[in-house]
């Protein structure tokens, strides 16, 4: 371990952290708990972190693989989280002790990371994207992410186009619903379908898929809207934390097309997250490798949401 002044840096394998059992000083996201981590697959996991009076201040995990670092392994996300309050001189010294030890100690040669994007902590990403690039980061993967801000009036965001479509589909008596005890191989199959149609990639398996939402059922939801008893679109969200809620996999019928049965789908999530105290409801990245899907980004701006950037970085050590 490295001391800076009252704050200590360490890195341990996660097995071996875990037993410390400290407390962050900063509500940490789903994705880059340890019990998460345990389900992308690659058991050799390190633990970067920072702490003060015995609570985390800054936190980074590592997957290793063949010489190299890699933040998240599987997920959308992984990267570096630390507290709002975190000077500016603690985080450099933090990102210079991530990168010693992984040469020097790990023997490592390169660093992947994947941050979250820049509307889950604004600021701290401004901050954090200075001084990774300060200390020879290069930014690999430029995405545009879109999310709703959650507020009573978020429909007056709303493009008239949307608004119309809202409104056909309440007229037809579609309704929306949280799923209680889901068929969750159902909803794979459903999801798949739909993005075979769309030529969009499945990101899980469905025996991941299936492991992670029985491991987390109070953090991956369902919801559905239905036309009498028949499912027209449904999502599985996920409650990345306190604040955030994030429409990870939504889907929809081709039977029921021209009601547009997902703008009625993002109405309902947006009504649970006001409901439920979340502020943003992450409508997921708009991109792909950088490149946009206009037709994707037109939908969700017509829905009233704000983009967002979400980098991918890599260091050679």
């Amino acid at each position: 371990m490295k001391k800076n002044r009252s704050i200590t840096f360490g890195a341990l394998p996660l097995a071996e952290f875990a037993h410390f059992a400290l407390q962050e000083t900063y509500e940490p996201f789903l994705f880059n708990t340890n019990q998460h981590l345990l389900l992308q697959k690659n058991r050799n996991i390190w633990v970067f972190w920072a702490e003060q009076s015995h609570k985390i201040l800054i936190r980074c995990n590592l997957f290793l693989h063949e010489k190299e670092g890699y933040s998240p392994w599987q997920m959308s996300f992984g990267g570096i989280e630390f507290s709002p309050s975190l000077s500016y001189e603690v985080l450099h010294n933090f990102i210079n002790f991530l990168t010693d030890f992984s040469k020097q100690e790990l023997q490592l040669k390169k660093l992947h990371i994947k941050q979250y994007p820049f509307s889950y902590t604004e600021s701290n990403s401004h901050l954090l994207t200075q001084i990774l690039l300060q200390k020879g980061f290069e930014i690999v993967n430029h995405e545009l992410a879109h999310y709703i801000f959650v507020e009573e009036n978020f429909l007056q965001n709303w493009h008239i186009s949307e608004k119309r479509r809202l409104q056909k589909a309440i007229r037809a008596n579609f309704y929306f619903e949280k799923w209680q005890n889901p068929d969750w191989e159902y909803i794979f199959e459903f999801v798949a379908t739909a993005r075979k149609r769309k030529n969009f990639p499945l990101t899980m398996n469905k025996t991941d898929f299936i492991e992670t939402v029985t491991c987390f059922p109070k953090e991956y939801l369902p919801f559905v809207v239905k036309k009498n008893t028949e499912i027209a679109a449904l999502t599985v969200g996920v409650a990345v934390s306190k604040q955030i809620f994030y429409n990870f996999y939504p889907a929809d019928s081709w039977k029921f097309l021209q009601y547009s049965p997902i703008v009625f789908l993002t109405k309902g999530l947006a009504d649970f997250c006001l409901a439920q105290n979340f502020k943003i409801l992450d409508l997921g990245i708009s991109t792909k490798n950088g490149l946009p899907n206009n037709g994707l980004i037109r939908f969700k701006e017509n829905l009233g949401s704000k983009s967002s950037l979400k980098f991918s970085f890599e260091k050679i050590l």
